[in-house]
């Protein structure tokens, strides 16, 4: 069934129940005085719903005696299982004293694997080292390709709405087949309040995919550019000398210690089955 995971707190699961409908007998009898019974149609209602049990989307599909009696999942209403979970979109968040996190995947509209990321990092308390963070995702499965229209920007929002903004020819982009980031240094004017976010659209391989999403912030001011560049992407490591940082971002352990660890989101796609 499909899943909203998160390493933080659970935001959203959808799920399907479906309504058997048997249409009433028809009766028949041949020249030879033979009896035959039959049924007209047979429908089968499907109906998704929230968490909180509300219904959010349903159809009704025609299925044969045989699948009727076996509860077996048709190709129509497979299609349309699929469509209902892949095209919602979902969001993951988690909260800390200081920050809260939040994930959101949303649907572009032009194709049910080209998605939108978008990745906000709230500071509910103004941080004292502000040197390096990095704020990014990773794909737990499959590969990625930009979509087509998507644009890579990551900004700063702080006092009265003023904003740094970084594109795609930032040199403190990290990028690999697996994820993508960014490092930065926070902004010493930001006194009252501090948000960094992340927007990208991409086109995942594979319609069942999870994204697990991080903000590193560094602890330590003996940090350097190239060790928080230094980051790649995934959700586990073999090698003991490296650590994962909020199942996203995999640094060796002498860098990793430099940030505080905060555990990440991650928001999972997984196709429904009826059987």
């Amino acid at each position: 069934m499909k899943k909203v995971q998160l390493l933080g707190l659970f935001i959203l699961l959808i799920m399907f129940f479906p309504l058997l409908t048997k249409a009433e007998q028809i009766v028949t009898y041949d020249e030879n005085g033979v009896k035959t019974v039959s049924n007209s149609k047979i429908f089968r209602t499907i109906t998704a719903y929230d968490f909180q049990g509300n219904p959010v989307d349903s159809a009704s599909f025609e299925v044969t005696e045989e699948q009727y009696l076996n509860n077996t999942t048709t190709p129509a209403e497979y299609a349309f299982i699929r469509q209902t979970s892949l095209a919602r979109g979902n969001v993951a968040t988690h909260k800390k004293k200081k920050k809260r996190l939040t994930l959101s995947v949303q649907p572009t509209g032009v194709s049910i694997q080209q998605k939108h990321i978008s990745i906000e990092l709230e500071w509910l308390t103004m941080p004292n080292v502000r040197l390096y963070d990095i704020i990014g995702w990773t794909l737990v499965s499959g590969g990625w390709t930009v979509g087509p229209e998507s644009t890579f920007r990551v900004r700063q929002i702080y006092d009265n709405n003023q904003t740094i903004t970084y594109t795609n020819g930032s040199q403190n982009r990290v990028t690999t087949l697996h994820g993508d980031g960014l490092v930065m240094n926070l902004v010493n004017d930001a006194t009252n309040s501090l948000k960094v976010t992340y927007d990208y659209d991409i086109i995942v391989s594979s319609q069942d995919f999870t994204i697990n999403a991080s903000y590193q912030h560094a602890t330590s001011t003996s940090i350097t550019t190239s060790e928080a560049k230094s980051a790649t992407y995934g959700n586990s490591t073999s090698n003991s000398n490296y650590m994962v940082l909020g199942g996203t971002f995999i640094y060796s352990k002498t860098i990793g210690n430099k940030y505080d660890r905060m555990a990440g989101v991650s928001v999972a796609y997984d196709v429904y089955d009826l059987v």
